[in-house]
């Protein structure tokens, strides 16, 4: 927590750390996009009009769900390229239609299924006896489980940046404790008299790489337990906002510190 306010009759104190949940999201943002990129599956089918005329359909589907149809004229050839990663290598099927340059992921094939599919691709150009051909790479079968994680990943995204977005407002003019959590769907506001409050203490605990993890709980008449948050944070500035706490409050004894 910290002091976001304060003067002789309110002190305003807020969550200090929601820049984490932003960097979260910007990760996130940055993963959803490679992962929609991994995911976009083309497929080549062809079919010869004429003897020395092909014409293909070149359509591209994410996780199943047709995003594009490109039609090409005159195939004239099919080629295999390789994009050397620090840890794999990235395979692409690379067609020439006309003056059109257009490229395919090779999806879960080997290098091997990948160089098979080229060579069709090929056979099929200098064959005026087949008609027709198609080549679609597998999609992976991992990436169906892609969909659920960043699901799964986006709502806890959600629930942690509105966990930070509260406030908390002693008022002694008012004699008013006013807690404001927004949410997506609006906000949530719980009033307490402030005379109710008898003490606010900082709950420890060991956090990773034994870091002292704390938060701050007010005390109340009827032995109620109240946490500014529901989760722990490292810093100062959450032992600062209890000590200015207590003063606020005309708590005579420091903070206690509980485990």
């Amino acid at each position: 927590m910290k002091v976001v306010h304060r003067d002789e009759s309110t002190l305003i104190l807020r969550p200090n750390d929601l820049w984490v949940e932003i960097l979260k999201v910007l990760i996130f943002g940055t993963l959803f996009i490679m992962m929609i990129r991994a995911s976009n599956i083309k497929s080549l089918t062809c079919n010869r009009v004429q003897q020395n005329q092909i014409q293909c359909q070149l359509r591209s589907t994410l996780f199943g769900s047709e995003l594009e149809n490109e039609t090409l004229k005159n195939l004239r050839e099919a080629r295999l390229e390789v994009n050397h990663g620090r840890y794999s290598d990235s395979y692409y099927i690379i067609i020439v239609a006309g003056g059109i340059r257009r490229s395919l992921t090779c999806g879960d094939l080997s290098a091997s299924a990948c160089e098979q599919a080229v060579e069709d691709i090929n056979t099929f150009i200098q064959s005026p006896n087949l008609s027709n051909l198609e080549v679609s790479p597998k999609i992976p079968v991992y990436f169906w489980l892609i969909p659920i994680f960043f699901l799964a990943v986006l709502v806890s995204i959600i629930r942690d940046v509105q966990a930070h977005l509260i406030t908390w407002t002693f008022d002694r003019s008012q004699g008013i404790v006013t807690h404001r959590q927004k949410t997506l769907f609006g906000g949530k506001t719980t009033e307490y008299p402030l005379s109710d409050i008898t003490g606010a203490q900082i709950f420890t605990k060991l956090g990773r790489r034994n870091t002292v993890m704390c938060r701050i709980e007010l005390l109340t008449r009827e032995g109620e337990n109240l946490p500014l948050t529901s989760w722990y944070t490292s810093g100062d500035s959450t032992r600062y906002a209890a000590y200015v706490l207590r003063e606020f409050l005309q708590l005579n004894t420091l903070p206690l510190f509980k485990n």
